[in-house]
Order: structure tokens, then C-alpha cells, then sequence
């Protein structure tokens, strides 16, 4: 992993982990939260539960990981849609967007 992932990686994950920026998302009727089509990049939603009345934020949980974070980070770097906050922390980093 290169330094410039590591440090973004860092500063977003750090983000959400302080609740600081939400992961892009949508609730139902229910009140279970799912990710955006942008959000979930990782592919890795198959191995978190299935967000249920009793655990309605499995998939916000998985969207604060660092796990998560990188590989958000790594699809931004790909030129591939991503969140916001994480477009906004890319841009900053490579100097395209004023800090």
C-alpha cells in the first residue's frame, strides 16, 4: 500500500469513525439503512448481515471500517465514482482541489 492510499485511507476512515461525514446511503420503510450504489465498492456486502429490524445498521457498520475506507479510496484512485467525502479527500491529496 502506498503512502498516499495509507493517508487517505486514514483521514476517511477517522471521519466516519468519529461520525464526523455519514456514509452515502438511504433507509426504508423499516428504518434499515443501505449503502448507495457508490458507497458499496468493495463488494464485500455479502459477508455483513443483511441489515433486519433488530440490526438495522449492519451495512453502515461495514461502511466505518478502515477495510472499507481503502478500498473506496483505491476505486477514487481507479477513476471509478465514489462518494463524495472521498472524491473531496482525493482531490484535496493529489493537489486537483485547494485545501
Amino acid at each position: 500500500m502506498t503512502k498516499q492510499i495509507k493517508s487517505l485511507t486514514a483521514a476517511i476512515y477517522a471521519d466516519r469513525k468519529d461520525r464526523a461525514i455519514h456514509p452515502e446511503g438511504s433507509f426504508d420503510g423499516a428504518g434499515r439503512w443501505y449503502p448507495s450504489d457508490r458507497e458499496d465498492q468493495d463488494g464485500d456486502g455479502t459477508s455483513v448481515r443483511s441489515p433486519s429490524r433488530a440490526w438495522p445498521y449492519s451495512y453502515m457498520l461495514r461502511c466505518r471500517t478502515r477495510q472499507h475506507c481503502r478500498a473506496l479510496v483505491e476505486a477514487g484512485l481507479a477513476g471509478r465514482d465514489v462518494p463524495a467525502d472521498v472524491e473531496r479527500a482525493i482531490a484535496t491529496e493529489t493537489g486537483l482541489l485547494a485545501a
